[in-house]
């Protein structure tokens, strides 16, 4: 098992562990999963094109770019469903709307473009928000290159690399907080030191000798 696959493995463990029946538990931890999900796929070699009948010849730039505005408009929906989280969280912990500015920091422009995408037609006609008294015209696109992949919608970016971390590190923080039924609490510390042993595990296994 691979260090990449431990980790998603213990962060797929710490969202079981602490799961909730909650709504918008229910609603963060979806979104989360449609954001890095999508987020994967752009930086995977795999076709996923739903036009091909041949998937031998790597992802084309059409289907990337598919991915990047999902993942966007799916981290958006992370941030509104935190927003929501937040209200039930309260009484649990004093810092949530903390946790929530933190994330609006570290993903700046996430909500300026996810405005633009949404309303692509209006942007299209020259009508959207942020083009009122200006003839400023908003695109969208995936940038690969020497740098890191970006999302670029207009004068708005958003990292590939960057933005998956800040959605982890937002869904990980507010489910922390989610207080666990006695009843779970066993099982919660098993699955943690299963996956801490597999870690370990594999840390001397890569110890060269």
């Amino acid at each position: 098992m691979t260090k990449r696959s431990l980790v998603v493995r213990r962060e797929s463990v710490a969202l079981r562990a602490v799961y909730s029946p909650d709504d918008s538990t229910n609603a963060l931890v979806f979104w989360a999963t449609s954001a890095l999900t999508s987020a994967e796929r752009i930086l995977s070699e795999a076709d996923f094109s739903p036009w091909s009948s041949s998937r031998k010849h790597g992802q084309s730039g059409l289907v990337r770019r598919a991915d990047a505005a999902l993942m966007l408009l799916a981290l958006r929906n992370v941030l509104s469903a935190a927003e929501w989280s937040a209200s039930d969280l309260r009484e649990h912990a004093e810092d949530i709307d903390d946790t929530i500015a933190t994330f609006r920091h570290l993903l700046p422009n996430l909500v300026n473009a996810r405005d633009v995408l949404e309303h692509f037609d209006e942007y299209a006609l020259g009508v959207g928000r942020f083009q009122r008294g200006s003839p400023e015209m908003f695109y969208f696109d995936l940038v690969e290159g020497a740098e890191e992949p970006t999302v670029v919608v207009g004068r708005f970016t958003l990292s590939v690399l960057h933005a998956p971390d800040a959605c982890r590190w937002l869904v990980i923080s507010l489910l922390a907080r989610v207080p666990l039924p006695p009843e779970h609490v066993d099982r919660a510390e098993q699955l943690l030191n299963e996956v801490l042993s597999e870690v370990e595990a594999s840390e001397r296994s890569e110890t060269p000798e």
